[in-house]
């Protein structure tokens, strides 16, 4: 089955008012989905993995932040830049690393933590849970399924060589895609704070990438500046 057949046909929401779990209502939706449209499921072992992806572009695309489904794209992207051999399971989590935000109603946050880097743990254990039902519904190999989620949940922190390379790949494309828009929504000190925060945990290679991009409003250029020569990002050099 062309992959293309099957892309964008799957659309569902949470509603807030369901007494299960999260964990259970997402593989009813999945599930459903998969029976309703069975004619399209892909059987073959071979699109498994490629269904997976379009599952999960059916998710993000419910986002209301409006660059996460292009953001998910461009961290896999960028992933396969620094890697071009890169696993099947570091594929899943670069594209679905920030799944937790995609659903309204259930989604981490930011208002209910004090502490920025609580919030994104918080995040990325979410976007792990909410991951695990969707691989599985999809058939993909529980031991892919596994290891995708838990790169999910290390994303923002790194930790092994895999789980490093998807924070760079996360955070490149935070500067390449996100950053314009978070700026028209934050203004210049939120979006400074923000790029500070993810410039400080770029590896060294990552860094020499970002201080590269140029976008076309000026003043993003200017912050970016701001930002690659501030003397506390340098603190966090690798």
């Amino acid at each position: 089955m062309d992959q293309e057949h099957y892309r964008g046909r799957f659309r569902w929401r949470v509603r807030p008012m369901d007494k299960r779990s999260n964990r259970e209502r997402i593989v009813d939706l999945v599930q459903n989905d998969i029976k309703e449209n069975k004619e399209v499921f892909p059987e073959k072992n071979a699109f498994i993995i490629d269904y997976a992806k379009e599952k999960i572009r059916a998710v993000i695309a419910s986002s209301r932040v409006p660059e996460d489904p292009r953001h998910a794209d461009n961290t896999l992207e960028w992933l396969l830049r620094l890697e071009p051999d890169a696993g099947v399971a570091l594929q899943l989590a670069a594209l679905a690393h920030d799944i937790d935000r995609a659903i309204e109603e259930i989604k981490v946050r930011r208002a209910n933590f004090d502490d920025y880097d609580a919030f994104k743990a918080a995040h990325a254990r979410h976007g792990a849970e909410l991951l695990s039902p969707i691989l599985t519904a999809c058939g993909v190999a529980q031991d892919i399924a596994d290891e995708a989620c838990r790169l999910v949940t290390a994303h923002e922190v790194g930790g092994d060589p895999d789980a490093d390379l998807l924070k760079d790949a996360d955070s490149i494309s935070y500067f390449d895609v996100n950053l314009p828009l978070y700026y028209q929504r934050e203004g210049w000190a939120e979006t400074k704070r923000r790029s500070l925060w993810g410039y400080r945990r770029l590896s060294a290679r990552a860094r020499k990438i970002v201080e590269n991009i140029d976008y076309e409003e000026e003043a993003i250029n200017r912050l970016l500046r701001e930002v690659v020569h501030d003397k506390s990002a340098r603190l966090y050099g690798c």
